[in-house]
């Protein structure tokens, strides 16, 4: 169960890192 909200969490910041590239292109 811990694996899985790690992978959330980083899921989370790369979707984050994601839109923040988008709204810098």
């Amino acid at each position: 169960m811990r694996k899985l909200g790690e992978l959330l969490l980083v899921f989370f910041f790369c979707f984050e890192v994601c839109s923040q590239d988008e709204e810098e292109l």
